[in-house]
């Protein structure tokens, strides 16, 4: 009996040191990631659920995008928690298995007749977007070419009202967060806003872990694993269909 207690023991310390805190930074994008909803958004719901059977707690502080961006990237951070893959940002950042489809559409009035198809279809329109949203190649190349016209923001809020005066004739940003700011803000107000198509890119979010974090590969492939394991779990599936309906 001894030596099973021991074995037991030993597992047990084993596993204890190598639970570790994780540490990561994002912005407040509800209903994704935000301390004002349950769970503090279904992203970071997933992710602890993800953590849970290797042992790790799961530590969010909610920062200006700018700035998480920057202090993941530095290493302060073990990841950064739900960002869009781009080139460039893969010399910073390791990429998680696609975890949910949150591409950004353009949005417009619902009286306008505006629908982007094809790259053609933004000439000569000016698209609001939040400051250091991460863009299409497609998008970035045509207000390079100077084909399309960008006005940056600091807040959803901004971008309503963007649209509203008529100041662009697009906002960027994810369906399902645009009504949901929109119906927290105005609550009386009937929701006027619809797609006119979605931007040409990857909208799947990742957790991206920073390059300059020691260890952080063995999380990396343990969380991947227990990734695939937890999104079998019903309960899992049905949260994320309640935030679809």
């Amino acid at each position: 009996m001894k030596p099973v207690i021991t074995l037991l023991v030993c597992l047990l310390l084993s596993y204890s040191i190598y639970a570790e805190r994780i540490r990561v930074a994002t912005s407040d994008w509800p209903p994704f990631y935000s301390p004002k909803v349950e769970n503090d958004g279904i992203l970071t719901y997933i992710v602890k659920e993800t953590l849970k059977p290797l042992g790790h707690s799961l530590t969010v502080d909610f920062l200006p995008w700018a700035r998480a961006l920057a202090l993941t990237k530095a290493g302060k951070y073990h990841a950064l928690l739900g960002c869009w893959h781009t080139k460039e940002r893969e010399a910073y950042y390791y990429f998680t298995k696609k975890m949910l489809d949150a591409g950004p559409h353009f949005i417009k009035k619902q009286s306008e007749k505006i629908l982007v198809k094809s790259p053609s279809d933004l000439e000569s329109l000016t698209v609001g977007v939040i400051r250091h949203f991460a863009l299409s190649d497609t998008l970035i190349n045509s207000i390079k070419e100077k084909k399309t016209f960008l006005v940056e923001v600091d807040s959803i809020a901004q971008l309503f009202e963007l649209i509203e005066y008529k100041r662009v004739d697009l906002i960027l940003e994810n369906p399902l967060v645009l009504k949901y700011q929109y119906r927290n803000k105005f609550p009386k107000l009937k929701y006027e806003l619809a797609s006119a198509g979605p931007d040409f890119k990857n909208g799947y979010i990742y957790v991206c872990w920073s390059k300059k974090m020691p260890g952080i590969k063995k999380i990396i492939d343990d969380y991947d694993q227990s990734f695939e394991q937890v999104f079998k779990d019903q309960r899992l599936t049905e949260a994320i269909n309640d935030l679809f309906q």
